[in-house]
Protein backbone atom coordinates (compact mmCIF):
# COMPACT_ATOMS: atom_id res chain seq x y z
CA UNK A 1 0.00 0.00 0.00
CA UNK A 2 3.31 2.27 0.67
CA UNK A 3 4.37 1.74 -2.51
CA UNK A 4 0.98 2.72 -4.37
CA UNK A 5 0.70 5.78 -2.41
CA UNK A 6 4.00 7.11 -3.56
CA UNK A 7 3.01 7.09 -7.20
CA UNK A 8 0.06 8.68 -6.25
CA UNK A 9 1.45 11.17 -4.72
CA UNK A 10 4.27 11.52 -7.73
CA UNK A 11 0.99 11.77 -9.64
CA UNK A 12 -0.48 14.64 -7.47
CA UNK A 13 2.35 16.77 -7.28
CA UNK A 14 2.91 16.48 -11.30
CA UNK A 15 -0.76 17.55 -12.23
CA UNK A 16 -0.42 20.28 -9.52
CA UNK A 17 2.92 21.54 -11.24
CA UNK A 18 1.16 21.72 -14.69
CA UNK A 19 -1.72 23.39 -13.28
CA UNK A 20 0.41 26.23 -12.34
CA UNK A 21 2.09 26.57 -15.04
CA UNK A 22 -0.79 26.95 -17.07
CA UNK A 23 -2.65 29.44 -14.45
CA UNK A 24 0.20 31.07 -14.53
CA UNK A 25 1.38 31.67 -18.41
CA UNK A 26 -2.42 32.07 -18.93
CA UNK A 27 -2.61 35.38 -16.37
CA UNK A 28 1.36 36.41 -17.19
CA UNK A 29 1.47 35.94 -21.26
CA UNK A 30 -2.35 35.63 -21.62
CA UNK A 31 -1.91 32.37 -23.52
CA UNK A 32 -4.49 29.94 -25.30
CA UNK A 33 -5.08 26.92 -22.64
CA UNK A 34 -3.66 24.47 -25.41
CA UNK A 35 -0.75 26.65 -25.53
CA UNK A 36 -0.21 26.98 -21.83
CA UNK A 37 -0.16 23.30 -21.27
CA UNK A 38 2.65 22.80 -24.34
CA UNK A 39 4.50 25.10 -22.37
CA UNK A 40 4.21 23.49 -18.78
CA UNK A 41 4.87 20.40 -20.66
CA UNK A 42 8.26 21.98 -21.73
CA UNK A 43 9.15 23.18 -17.56
CA UNK A 44 9.80 19.29 -17.33
CA UNK A 45 12.22 19.35 -20.61
CA UNK A 46 13.41 22.89 -20.47
CA UNK A 47 16.64 22.35 -22.73
CA UNK A 48 16.23 23.25 -26.06
CA UNK A 49 12.74 24.83 -25.42
CA UNK A 50 13.36 28.27 -24.32
CA UNK A 51 13.20 29.75 -27.61
CA UNK A 52 9.69 28.75 -28.78
CA UNK A 53 7.69 30.96 -26.48
CA UNK A 54 8.02 34.71 -26.53
CA UNK A 55 7.87 35.36 -23.15
CA UNK A 56 7.85 38.90 -21.16
CA UNK A 57 9.98 39.97 -18.49
CA UNK A 58 8.04 38.73 -15.62
CA UNK A 59 7.00 35.50 -18.08
CA UNK A 60 10.85 34.50 -18.75
CA UNK A 61 11.11 34.54 -14.96
CA UNK A 62 8.38 32.73 -13.94
CA UNK A 63 8.78 30.02 -16.77
CA UNK A 64 12.49 30.01 -15.20
CA UNK A 65 11.25 29.26 -11.84
CA UNK A 66 9.46 26.69 -12.86
CA UNK A 67 11.68 24.69 -15.06
CA UNK A 68 13.70 24.33 -12.32
CA UNK A 69 10.65 22.80 -10.18
CA UNK A 70 9.81 21.09 -13.21
CA UNK A 71 13.21 18.79 -13.07
CA UNK A 72 12.83 18.32 -9.40
CA UNK A 73 9.22 17.15 -9.84
CA UNK A 74 9.77 15.52 -12.60
CA UNK A 75 13.06 13.19 -10.92
CA UNK A 76 11.05 12.89 -8.17
CA UNK A 77 8.39 10.41 -10.39
CA UNK A 78 10.86 8.61 -11.78
CA UNK A 79 12.86 8.10 -8.88
CA UNK A 80 9.73 6.47 -7.40
CA UNK A 81 8.67 4.50 -10.37
CA UNK A 82 11.89 3.03 -10.58
CA UNK A 83 11.99 2.06 -6.85
CA UNK A 84 8.71 0.42 -7.16
CA UNK A 85 9.86 -1.87 -10.62
CA UNK A 86 13.20 -2.56 -8.87
CA UNK A 87 11.53 -3.56 -5.39
CA UNK A 88 9.32 -5.25 -6.97
CA UNK A 89 11.68 -7.34 -9.63
CA UNK A 90 14.64 -7.65 -6.59
CA UNK A 91 11.78 -9.48 -4.03
CA UNK A 92 11.01 -11.54 -6.38
CA UNK A 93 13.82 -12.68 -7.64
CA UNK A 94 15.19 -13.11 -3.46
CA UNK A 95 12.29 -15.15 -2.82
CA UNK A 96 12.18 -17.27 -5.99
CA UNK A 97 15.86 -17.86 -4.81
CA UNK A 98 15.21 -18.98 -1.54
CA UNK A 99 12.19 -21.04 -2.63
CA UNK A 100 14.10 -22.91 -4.83
CA UNK A 101 16.95 -23.37 -2.16
CA UNK A 102 14.02 -24.84 0.04
CA UNK A 103 12.74 -27.35 -3.11
CA UNK A 104 16.23 -28.57 -3.45
CA UNK A 105 16.73 -29.60 0.22
CA UNK A 106 13.31 -31.43 0.12
CA UNK A 107 13.53 -34.98 0.92
CA UNK A 108 11.19 -37.34 1.77
CA UNK A 109 8.44 -34.86 1.12
CA UNK A 110 4.79 -34.95 -0.69
CA UNK A 111 3.68 -33.27 -3.69
CA UNK A 112 0.52 -31.89 -4.20
CA UNK A 113 -0.65 -31.53 -7.76
CA UNK A 114 -4.07 -29.41 -7.83
CA UNK A 115 -5.10 -26.57 -5.99
CA UNK A 116 -8.60 -27.09 -5.78
CA UNK A 117 -10.72 -27.17 -2.48
CA UNK A 118 -9.41 -30.58 -1.43
CA UNK A 119 -6.07 -28.95 -1.33
CA UNK A 120 -6.95 -26.56 1.42
CA UNK A 121 -7.64 -29.39 3.74
CA UNK A 122 -4.48 -31.67 2.98
CA UNK A 123 -2.66 -28.64 3.50
CA UNK A 124 -4.17 -28.25 7.03
CA UNK A 125 -3.04 -31.64 7.68
CA UNK A 126 0.51 -31.58 6.71
CA UNK A 127 1.32 -28.50 8.33
CA UNK A 128 -0.41 -30.36 11.64
CA UNK A 129 1.42 -33.18 11.19
CA UNK A 130 4.74 -31.53 10.52
CA UNK A 131 4.96 -33.29 7.10
CA UNK A 132 7.11 -31.65 4.01
CA UNK A 133 5.28 -30.61 1.33
CA UNK A 134 5.21 -28.73 -2.15
CA UNK A 135 2.35 -27.93 -4.11
CA UNK A 136 1.95 -27.72 -8.27
CA UNK A 137 -0.94 -25.48 -10.32
CA UNK A 138 -0.98 -23.62 -12.91
CA UNK A 139 -2.52 -20.78 -10.94
CA UNK A 140 -0.13 -17.99 -10.83
CA UNK A 141 -2.66 -15.89 -8.08
CA UNK A 142 -2.69 -19.47 -5.87
CA UNK A 143 1.01 -20.01 -6.05
CA UNK A 144 1.91 -16.39 -5.21
CA UNK A 145 -0.52 -16.56 -2.70
CA UNK A 146 1.68 -19.44 -1.07
CA UNK A 147 4.52 -18.42 -1.62
CA UNK A 148 3.89 -14.72 0.48
CA UNK A 149 3.32 -17.08 3.38
CA UNK A 150 6.23 -19.43 3.14
CA UNK A 151 4.29 -22.57 1.57
CA UNK A 152 6.20 -24.06 -1.04
CA UNK A 153 4.68 -23.91 -4.33
CA UNK A 154 5.74 -24.23 -8.36
CA UNK A 155 3.67 -22.89 -11.20
CA UNK A 156 3.24 -25.11 -14.03
CA UNK A 157 1.66 -28.70 -14.95
CA UNK A 158 2.27 -31.13 -12.84
CA UNK A 159 2.17 -33.66 -15.77
CA UNK A 160 5.45 -32.25 -17.18
CA UNK A 161 8.81 -34.43 -16.59
CA UNK A 162 10.68 -30.55 -15.65
CA UNK A 163 7.89 -29.63 -13.16
CA UNK A 164 7.99 -32.31 -11.25
CA UNK A 165 11.87 -32.42 -11.30
CA UNK A 166 11.86 -29.27 -10.00
CA UNK A 167 9.74 -30.20 -7.28
CA UNK A 168 11.70 -33.11 -6.36
CA UNK A 169 9.98 -35.92 -7.47
CA UNK A 170 13.23 -38.33 -7.22
CA UNK A 171 13.19 -38.00 -3.77
CA UNK A 172 9.89 -37.58 -2.49
CA UNK A 173 7.99 -39.75 -0.58
CA UNK A 174 4.35 -39.74 -2.16
CA UNK A 175 2.62 -37.62 -4.40
CA UNK A 176 -1.61 -36.11 -4.45
CA UNK A 177 -2.88 -36.50 -7.80
CA UNK A 178 -6.17 -33.58 -6.55
CA UNK A 179 -7.01 -31.52 -9.79
CA UNK A 180 -10.67 -31.46 -10.76
CA UNK A 181 -10.70 -33.29 -14.04
CA UNK A 182 -9.81 -37.58 -14.34
CA UNK A 183 -7.80 -36.84 -17.30
CA UNK A 184 -5.18 -34.12 -15.40
CA UNK A 185 -4.99 -36.86 -12.73
CA UNK A 186 -3.91 -39.66 -15.05
CA UNK A 187 -1.47 -37.77 -17.21
CA UNK A 188 0.36 -37.06 -13.50
CA UNK A 189 0.13 -40.65 -12.58
CA UNK A 190 1.40 -41.77 -16.14
CA UNK A 191 4.61 -39.28 -15.73
CA UNK A 192 5.56 -39.55 -12.04
CA UNK A 193 5.51 -43.14 -11.68
CA UNK A 194 7.92 -43.04 -14.61
CA UNK A 195 10.03 -40.75 -12.95
CA UNK A 196 9.80 -42.28 -9.21
CA UNK A 197 8.38 -45.99 -9.49
CA UNK A 198 9.22 -46.48 -5.68
CA UNK A 199 7.47 -43.49 -4.16
CA UNK A 200 3.52 -43.73 -3.17
CA UNK A 201 1.06 -42.09 -5.74
CA UNK A 202 -2.73 -41.23 -3.94
CA UNK A 203 -5.32 -39.98 -6.70
CA UNK A 204 -8.64 -38.54 -6.52
CA UNK A 205 -11.09 -39.53 -9.50
CA UNK A 206 -14.04 -38.24 -9.96
CA UNK A 207 -15.93 -40.86 -12.40
CA UNK A 208 -15.40 -44.71 -10.84
CA UNK A 209 -15.23 -46.43 -14.59
CA UNK A 210 -11.63 -44.78 -14.26
CA UNK A 211 -10.80 -46.33 -11.26
CA UNK A 212 -9.02 -49.55 -13.52
CA UNK A 213 -7.08 -47.19 -15.18
CA UNK A 214 -5.88 -45.40 -12.81
CA UNK A 215 -4.58 -48.91 -11.41
CA UNK A 216 -3.60 -49.96 -14.47
CA UNK A 217 -0.90 -46.99 -14.30
CA UNK A 218 1.00 -47.37 -11.36
CA UNK A 219 -1.96 -45.65 -8.35
CA UNK A 220 -1.57 -47.50 -5.10
CA UNK A 221 -4.34 -45.30 -3.50
CA UNK A 222 -7.29 -44.67 -5.41
CA UNK A 223 -10.14 -42.37 -4.15
CA UNK A 224 -13.39 -41.92 -5.72
CA UNK A 225 -14.50 -38.21 -4.42
CA UNK A 226 -18.37 -39.17 -4.90
CA UNK A 227 -18.70 -42.66 -3.85
CA UNK A 228 -16.86 -41.16 -0.60
CA UNK A 229 -19.13 -38.48 -0.25
CA UNK A 230 -22.47 -40.53 -0.97
CA UNK A 231 -21.00 -43.33 1.78
CA UNK A 232 -20.54 -40.28 4.24
CA UNK A 233 -23.76 -39.07 3.72
CA UNK A 234 -25.49 -42.24 3.85
CA UNK A 235 -23.07 -43.19 6.88
CA UNK A 236 -24.35 -39.69 8.73
CA UNK A 237 -27.98 -40.73 8.21
CA UNK A 238 -27.68 -45.08 8.93
CA UNK A 239 -25.10 -44.31 12.10
CA UNK A 240 -25.62 -40.54 13.38
CA UNK A 241 -23.77 -41.62 16.66
CA UNK A 242 -20.64 -42.60 15.41
CA UNK A 243 -20.49 -40.27 12.55
CA UNK A 244 -20.78 -37.61 15.61
CA UNK A 245 -17.75 -39.48 16.99
CA UNK A 246 -15.82 -39.65 14.08
CA UNK A 247 -14.51 -36.72 11.69
CA UNK A 248 -13.49 -38.09 8.17
CA UNK A 249 -10.94 -40.76 7.97
CA UNK A 250 -10.51 -41.28 11.79
CA UNK A 251 -9.95 -37.68 12.84
CA UNK A 252 -12.50 -37.19 15.92
CA UNK A 253 -14.65 -34.66 15.08
CA UNK A 254 -13.93 -30.71 17.07
CA UNK A 255 -15.61 -31.50 20.53
CA UNK A 256 -12.63 -34.77 20.71
CA UNK A 257 -9.26 -33.82 20.35
CA UNK A 258 -8.41 -37.72 19.68
CA UNK A 259 -7.29 -39.14 15.67
CA UNK A 260 -6.76 -42.64 14.13
CA UNK A 261 -3.38 -42.70 12.78
CA UNK A 262 -1.02 -45.26 11.15
CA UNK A 263 2.47 -45.88 12.94
CA UNK A 264 5.24 -48.14 11.90
CA UNK A 265 7.39 -50.48 14.09
CA UNK A 266 10.82 -49.63 13.22
CA UNK A 267 13.82 -51.92 13.78
CA UNK A 268 15.15 -51.88 17.41
CA UNK A 269 12.02 -50.04 18.39
CA UNK A 270 11.08 -51.25 22.18
CA UNK A 271 7.63 -52.76 21.27
CA UNK A 272 9.80 -55.41 18.64
CA UNK A 273 9.53 -58.76 20.01
CA UNK A 274 7.57 -58.41 22.80
CA UNK A 275 3.76 -59.30 23.60
CA UNK A 276 0.66 -56.16 23.74
CA UNK A 277 0.51 -57.84 27.23
CA UNK A 278 3.83 -56.65 28.70
CA UNK A 279 4.50 -53.99 26.79
CA UNK A 280 2.43 -51.81 29.05
CA UNK A 281 1.37 -49.72 25.68
CA UNK A 282 -1.44 -48.46 27.72
CA UNK A 283 0.08 -47.27 30.95
CA UNK A 284 3.00 -45.75 29.28
CA UNK A 285 1.42 -43.73 26.21
CA UNK A 286 -2.46 -44.01 26.98
CA UNK A 287 -2.91 -44.90 23.61
CA UNK A 288 -5.18 -47.54 22.03
CA UNK A 289 -4.09 -50.47 19.24
CA UNK A 290 -7.14 -50.80 17.57
CA UNK A 291 -5.94 -52.63 14.70
CA UNK A 292 -2.22 -54.50 13.68
CA UNK A 293 -1.77 -54.75 9.77
CA UNK A 294 1.27 -57.36 9.01
CA UNK A 295 1.80 -57.62 5.18
CA UNK A 296 -1.89 -59.03 3.28
CA UNK A 297 -2.65 -59.96 7.24
CA UNK A 298 -5.01 -57.26 9.10
CA UNK A 299 -5.89 -58.35 12.94
CA UNK A 300 -9.18 -56.05 14.07
CA UNK A 301 -8.17 -55.67 17.58
CA UNK A 302 -5.05 -57.64 18.71
CA UNK A 303 -4.68 -59.99 21.27
CA UNK A 304 -2.78 -59.14 24.48
CA UNK A 305 -0.16 -62.46 23.69
CA UNK A 306 0.15 -61.15 20.23
CA UNK A 307 3.72 -60.23 19.53
CA UNK A 308 4.63 -57.75 17.78
CA UNK A 309 7.52 -57.42 14.95
CA UNK A 310 9.45 -55.23 12.92
CA UNK A 311 7.49 -53.57 10.02
CA UNK A 312 4.25 -54.31 11.82
CA UNK A 313 1.53 -51.57 10.90
CA UNK A 314 -0.79 -50.39 13.69
CA UNK A 315 -3.27 -48.26 13.92
CA UNK A 316 -3.29 -46.22 17.34
CA UNK A 317 -6.35 -43.88 18.52
CA UNK A 318 -5.56 -41.51 21.06
CA UNK A 319 -4.83 -37.81 21.93
CA UNK A 320 -1.97 -36.21 19.72
CA UNK A 321 0.02 -36.53 23.24
CA UNK A 322 -0.80 -40.04 23.59
CA UNK A 323 -0.40 -40.67 19.85
CA UNK A 324 3.22 -39.08 19.89
CA UNK A 325 4.07 -41.11 23.26
CA UNK A 326 3.33 -43.88 20.70
CA UNK A 327 5.69 -43.11 18.64
CA UNK A 328 8.74 -42.67 20.69
CA UNK A 329 8.15 -46.30 21.69
CA UNK A 330 7.79 -47.08 17.90
CA UNK A 331 10.54 -45.81 16.48
CA UNK A 332 14.15 -47.11 16.83
CA UNK A 333 15.33 -44.26 18.78
CA UNK A 334 13.51 -44.41 21.67
CA UNK A 335 15.06 -44.01 25.11
CA UNK A 336 12.72 -46.65 26.74
CA UNK A 337 14.76 -50.07 25.25
CA UNK A 338 14.87 -53.09 26.35
CA UNK A 339 16.47 -53.44 29.94
CA UNK A 340 16.20 -57.35 30.79
CA UNK A 341 18.46 -56.63 34.23
CA UNK A 342 16.73 -57.59 37.37
CA UNK A 343 16.13 -53.68 37.89
CA UNK A 344 14.47 -53.28 34.67
CA UNK A 345 12.20 -56.28 34.55
CA UNK A 346 11.24 -55.16 38.29
CA UNK A 347 10.36 -50.82 37.14
CA UNK A 348 8.06 -53.07 34.16
CA UNK A 349 6.02 -54.88 36.64
CA UNK A 350 5.65 -52.08 39.20
CA UNK A 351 4.96 -50.14 36.30
CA UNK A 352 2.17 -52.06 35.09
CA UNK A 353 1.05 -52.57 38.39
CA UNK A 354 0.96 -48.50 39.26
CA UNK A 355 -0.81 -48.45 35.53
CA UNK A 356 -3.74 -50.83 36.53
CA UNK A 357 -4.30 -49.04 40.14
CA UNK A 358 -4.05 -45.32 38.45
CA UNK A 359 -7.05 -46.96 36.14
CA UNK A 360 -9.14 -48.02 38.44
CA UNK A 361 -8.85 -44.95 40.38
CA UNK A 362 -9.54 -42.48 37.54
CA UNK A 363 -12.45 -44.92 36.66
CA UNK A 364 -14.12 -44.87 40.13
CA UNK A 365 -13.46 -40.63 40.20
CA UNK A 366 -15.29 -40.93 36.71
CA UNK A 367 -18.38 -42.88 38.47
CA UNK A 368 -18.64 -40.60 41.21
CA UNK A 369 -19.06 -37.61 38.79
CA UNK A 370 -21.30 -39.00 37.08
CA UNK A 371 -23.86 -40.20 39.74
CA UNK A 372 -23.18 -36.28 41.15
CA UNK A 373 -24.17 -35.32 37.67
CA UNK A 374 -27.29 -36.98 37.43
CA UNK A 375 -28.68 -35.51 40.88
CA UNK A 376 -27.84 -32.25 40.06
CA UNK A 377 -30.55 -29.95 39.39
CA UNK A 378 -30.26 -28.97 34.96
CA UNK A 379 -28.78 -26.06 34.41
CA UNK A 380 -28.95 -24.05 31.87
CA UNK A 381 -25.98 -24.55 30.58
CA UNK A 382 -24.07 -28.46 29.53
CA UNK A 383 -21.15 -27.95 31.66
CA UNK A 384 -17.63 -27.44 30.23
CA UNK A 385 -16.91 -27.80 26.56
CA UNK A 386 -14.49 -30.79 25.59
CA UNK A 387 -10.84 -29.52 24.74
CA UNK A 388 -10.84 -28.73 21.02
CA UNK A 389 -7.76 -30.47 19.11
CA UNK A 390 -5.13 -27.44 17.59
CA UNK A 391 -6.40 -25.23 16.01
CA UNK A 392 -5.35 -24.99 11.86
CA UNK A 393 -2.29 -22.81 10.89
CA UNK A 394 -3.93 -19.23 10.70
CA UNK A 395 -1.71 -19.08 7.33
CA UNK A 396 -4.00 -20.97 5.62
CA UNK A 397 -7.32 -19.97 7.50
CA UNK A 398 -6.53 -16.49 6.10
CA UNK A 399 -5.63 -17.44 2.44
CA UNK A 400 -9.02 -19.27 2.97
CA UNK A 401 -10.70 -16.38 4.18
CA UNK A 402 -9.62 -14.16 1.54
CA UNK A 403 -10.46 -16.79 -1.37
CA UNK A 404 -13.91 -16.80 -0.03
CA UNK A 405 -14.46 -13.16 0.32
CA UNK A 406 -13.01 -12.90 -3.40
CA UNK A 407 -15.64 -15.51 -4.84
CA UNK A 408 -18.40 -14.23 -3.07
CA UNK A 409 -18.96 -16.29 -0.24
CA UNK A 410 -17.46 -15.02 2.65
CA UNK A 411 -18.94 -12.65 5.39
CA UNK A 412 -18.07 -9.08 3.94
Amino acid sequence: MSRLMKIIKSLILLAIHLAMCMLGYTLIEKWAPLTAFRAAIHTLFPFGYVNIYMFSQVGFKFNTVMSILGIGVLIYVISNVASLIMEGRLKSLLKVGQMDKKISRLKSHYIICGAGEICWFIMGEFLEANLPFIVIDKNQEFIDELTEKGIMALKGDSSDNKILEAAGIKHAKGLLAIHSTDLENLLTVMSSRQMNPDMRIIAAVTDNANCAKFKRFGTDTIIPVSEVTGRRIAAAAVHPTVTSFFDMDGRANEGIAGSVVEVELEQGSYLVDRPQKSSNILSKTGATILCLIRGDEIQVNPGLNEHFREKDRLLVFGTIAQINEFKKLACSGDSARKDTSGFGLFRESFGSLFGNWQRRVKKSINNISKSVKRRAPKSGHRGARMKKPAERPRVLEELYAARLRKAGRGEE
